[in-house]
């Protein structure tokens, strides 16, 4: 199925230009987060991706089912660009916005792929409990952070990650909080959780937060 997929996503982004065409298909084949979502089950209902980038992930979440509303967005208008080209003929809506002030539809699926570390530990707390009240009964949230507790590995990814932050001008340095500090939060909004550790094919040291919400927590 993870072939199948990646055929699909490729095959949306064939009509865009060289560059981002060409980056889709380095990412879908170094980044380990598409082997992990294919293995997961993305539920059903509409998928919100914050921080969508050019929209791979809402893509990836589309195959097999053309008609789910992909809702996505993110602050550099040139991906949203190139994201409402690759998935024109999907039911997509992509926009120009920051997380912190998006407003989430009522959703089965919410992802958030490299984007909690731009913002101030509350920040990233108060977005989560948003994610978390939007999502619908057995609605689930998947996000994916650096793993502060491998070693030499996390290392490796804090730096990368410094690296991509002064070569963007962000102006500070990423925000990790503790696999402890997630838990607790996720938790405390009555979610069922799971977590992924995992490495990335370049020597980078992840989590991946699986969080359900269960239906008499919605009851409640």
């Amino acid at each position: 199925q993870l072939r199948e997929r990646v055929r699909f996503v490729n095959g949306m982004f064939a009509r865009c230009s060289l560059t981002p065409r060409k980056f889709v298909r380095w990412k879908l084949r170094l980044d380990r987060i598409f082997e992990l979502l294919a293995a997961e089950d993305l539920g059903s209902g509409t998928v919100v991706d914050l921080g969508c980038g050019y929209g791979m992930a809402l893509c990836f979440a589309a195959f097999g089912d053309n008609h789910r509303r992909l809702v996505g967005c993110d602050l550099d208008a040139h991906r949203v660009a190139v994201a409402r080209q690759a998935l024109g003929n999907l039911n997509a809506d992509v926009t120009v916005a920051d997380v912190r002030d998006f407003e989430l539809p009522p959703a089965g699926l919410i992802l958030i792929l490299d984007v909690l570390q731009y913002l101030p530990p509350a920040e990233q707390e108060a977005l989560l409990k948003r994610c978390c009240s939007a999502l619908a009964p057995d609605g689930i949230l998947v996000f994916r952070v650096h793993d502060r507790e491998r070693g030499f590995r996390s290392a490796i990814a804090m730096a990368f990650d410094r690296l991509i932050f002064a070569y963007g001008g962000v102006g500070f340095r990423p925000r990790i909080l503790s696999s402890a500090e997630y838990r607790s939060a996720l938790e405390n909004a009555g979610m069922q959780l799971e977590e992924r550790r995992f490495q990335n094919r370049l020597p980078l040291a992840h989590v991946l937060f699986v969080a359900r919400k269960s239906v008499a927590e919605t009851a409640r």
